[in-house]
């Protein structure tokens, strides 16, 4: 093993010291009462002189003086010197025991980390099945209610054979229902009808007025007799008849009679539209709704018509 020279006492020492063990043994001993033990002097006797060696030891002895003389004087309970003076020999590299060399600074222990925790387990709500789906029951319509006004099944006319001398005329009516009738006449050269029902006998002879009251259908036997001749009737004269209005206006739901002057012959009276106006046997005109439609009245073979308004 190569040593270090010291560059202070030139003493050669081990590297494995930090600095030289000699100067820091003569630090030691100047610190200490002074005091060096003949081994160490013996030893630095054997270990050859070096000039550099006599030069420190000189200036240690000075040093040893000057302690040695204030611990004398300076204290009375010093100790006499008895002369004899121990010079601290320095060991020789091979003969000198390492002072124990510390270790070097320790890496702080590393704690290991915190166990991971784990977060606590959720409970989570238990999974509830859906309640069985229950069949609901068919809905089962109500039946449906018969409006009393449109059930036809009890619809009837006033009459179903009736007889008219020619001129004359006769309104049939269809009750137990509502629903508004449609007339229509076998032959229309014997016998008319208008919408409202009114049947006007024209020539002698036969026929049948149909009714159709939404899905049935009603007949009525219309008989029809010529004037007789030796009757006053026959030789009225009619040319001087005439009605009483050939124009007017009505209200809905007012209502106004008209007349055939100039004769006593009976009037049969008939309307084109029933939906505009109504007009009854004895020529009483009644407005239904905004429109206008014509009246007529037959008088002995003979007709008078006059135009019905009836206003919104």
């Amino acid at each position: 093993m190569e040593l270090i020279k010291c560059p202070n006492c030139g003493e050669k020492y081990s590297p494995s010291y930090r600095e030289c063990p000699f100067c820091e043994e003569e630090r030691s001993f100047r610190r200490q009462s002074g005091r060096r033990t003949p081994q160490r002097r013996s030893e630095r006797d054997r270990s050859g002189s070096n000039p550099l060696h006599i030069v420190i030891i000189l200036i240690l002895l000075a040093a040893l003086g000057v302690m040695s003389w204030m611990l004398f004087f300076g204290s009375d309970d010093a100790d006499v010197d008895t002369g004899e003076t121990t010079e601290d020999v320095t060991p020789s590299g091979d003969e000198q025991t390492p002072p124990a060399v510390d270790d070097p600074p320790g890496i702080p222990d590393v704690k290991d980390d915190p166990p991971v925790v784990d977060d606590p387990p959720v409970d989570e709500p238990p999974v509830v099945d859906d309640p069985p789906v229950v069949d609901e029951p068919p809905v089962v319509d109500d039946p449906p209610i018969a409006d009393p006004g449109t059930d036809v099944s009890n619809a009837a006319l006033s009459k179903t054979d009736f007889t008219l001398p020619v001129g004359e005329s006769y309104e049939l009516i269809v009750s137990g229902t509502t629903v508004t009738p449609s007339y229509k006449t076998g032959d229309a050269s014997i016998a008319t009808v208008s919408e409202s029902g009114v049947v006007t006998a024209i020539h002698a002879g036969t026929t049948t007025v149909t009714v159709t009251v939404g899905e049935r259908t009603l007949s009525c036997i219309v008989r029809v007799k010529g004037a007789d001749p030796s009757s006053s009737e026959a030789t009225v004269d009619l040319s001087g008849a005439s009605i009483s209005n050939t124009d007017f206006t009505l209200a809905i739901g007012e209502k106004h009679t008209l007349t055939v002057r100039g004769t006593d012959l009976s009037v049969s009276w008939s309307v084109a539209n029933s939906a505009i106006a109504t007009v009854s046997a004895n020529g009483t005109v009644t407005g239904v709704s905004a429109g206008h439609t014509t009246v007529t009245a037959t008088v002995g073979g003979k007709t008078f018509s006059c135009i019905v308004r009836v206003a919104g």
